[in-house]
C-alpha cells in the first residue's frame, strides 16, 4: 500500500477522516483499528497503468514524459509562443516570470523551484481554454499576483501537515522535505 502505516500518519489520517482537526490537534495522539488502505495500489500488470500517466497537450497531443517526475518535458518553443500576444489581446501585458518558493520534484538541483507564469501567458491559457469572458488584460497582473500567493500560502499548509504527518524529515528548500 502507498500509505505509510507507521502509527503517527496513520492515527492522523483517521483522524481526519472521523472530521478531526488538522495539524495540533489532540485528536491525532488517539489509536483506532484500521479497516483497509484507503489508497488502492496499481496493479503491476495493468496494461492501464502507462496510458493513464499520459499527459495530452491542449491538442489532445501526447506531450513526452520525464520519467524521474511524471511530468511533461519543457518545451522551449512552446515557452517562447507562450509568451506573445493572443490574437484578441489589445494591451501588452509583462512577459517577466517570478520564482517561486516551492521546491521542484525530479529536478537534478536541489534547491530547484517553480516559476510562476507571466501576466501574458496566463492570459494566453485563458483564451486557449475559452475562458477568457470579459477578462480585461489590465486586471491580469492583479490576477497572477493572486495566484501566485494562493500557491505560496496553500504550499505553506502543506509543510504545516507534513510536519504533523512526517516530523522526522527536513521541510523547505534543499532539504528531504516534501517536493512538488
Amino acid at each position: 500500500c502507498p500509505v505509510k502505516h507507521d502509527g503517527g500518519s496513520l492515527r492522523a489520517f483517521q483522524a481526519l477522516r472521523r472530521g478531526g482537526a488538522g495539524p495540533g490537534s489532540d485528536n491525532l495522539s488517539s489509536s483506532s483499528s484500521s479497516s483497509a488502505c484507503p489508497v488502492k495500489a496499481p496493479s503491476n500488470n495493468s496494461p492501464q497503468q502507462t496510458a493513464s500517466n499520459q499527459q495530452y497537450d491542449v491538442y489532445s497531443r501526447p506531450l513526452p514524459l520525464d520519467p524521474t517526475n511524471n511530468m511533461p518535458l519543457s518545451n522551449p518553443n512552446a515557452l517562447a509562443t507562450n509568451s506573445l500576444p493572443s490574437a484578441r489581446q489589445t494591451a501588452p501585458l509583462p512577459t517577466e516570470r517570478v520564482p517561486s518558493t516551492i521546491p521542484k520534484g525530479g529536478a537534478a538541483d536541489d534547491t530547484a523551484t517553480w516559476t510562476y507564469p507571466s501576466p501574458q501567458m496566463f492570459y494566453n491559457a485563458l483564451a486557449r481554454k475559452g475562458k477568457l469572458g470579459d477578462t480585461k488584460e489590465e486586471d491580469m497582473e492583479s490576477v497572477v499576483a493572486l495566484h501566485n500567493n494562493m500557491n505560496e500560502g496553500t504550499w505553506k499548509k502543506v509543510l504545516e501537515w507534513e510536519a504533523v504527518l512526517n516530523p522526522s524529515e527536513e521541510g523547505g528548500k534543499g532539504g528531504g522535505g516534501p517536493k512538488l
